[in-house]
């Protein structure tokens, strides 16, 4: 009987599967990494100790587009549902300066409050960004190779994205 090469993963039994749980494995290990390391940059630029990487996606969220934004608009950028756990993100970063309640401009009725970059807020993530180019200037392979694999990660990413968002509200319905 030869040896396999690949470890038993109950999750894989075919290739495909075998592959896509390898590519889901490493999304995983991906994002633990990348919150811990955007963890330790927020720390570093903003010496408030009690913030996570999940409050430095949102925010990171908030910068993006240079405008403000409302929780919801923050559930549909990332993906969450969790209402609660951004509400508390909010006010965590409300509470260490770097964000504050913008003034209301013509919003929708319904819209409820919107959330802007303070002035620290918007350094903080100045410093993140020029960090995070340095950090890109690690990668040892050609940047024409890198734009190539990243894009077909995200289309793959996304099209899984997709398929499990569609299954998990059929499930619940």
């Amino acid at each position: 009987m030869k040896a396999s090469s690949a470890p038993s993963v109950h999750l894989g039994q075919s290739e495909l599967e075998r592959e896509l749980y390898e590519l889901q494995h490493a999304a995983i290990c991906y994002m633990e990494a990348f919150y811990r390391y955007i963890e330790m940059q927020l720390h570093l630029a903003s010496a408030e100790t009690n913030l996570s990487g999940a409050d430095c996606v949102i925010l990171h969220a908030i910068r993006i587009g240079d405008r403000p934004k409302s929780i919801r608009e923050l559930q549909l950028f990332t993906n969450r549902s969790d209402v609660a756990n951004i509400q508390y993100s909010i006010k965590k970063l409300s509470a260490a300066g770097l964000i504050e309640r913008a003034k209301q401009a013509k919003r929708a009725a319904g819209q409820g409050a919107a959330y802007a970059l303070t002035g620290h807020g918007r350094k903080v993530t100045d410093d993140y960004v020029r960090a995070r180019k340095a950090l890109i200037g690690m990668i040892p392979q050609a940047p024409e190779k890198v734009i190539g694999d990243a894009k077909t990660a995200t289309r793959l990413l996304l099209q899984l994205t997709g398929l499990y968002d569609h299954v998990s509200r059929s499930l619940a319905s």
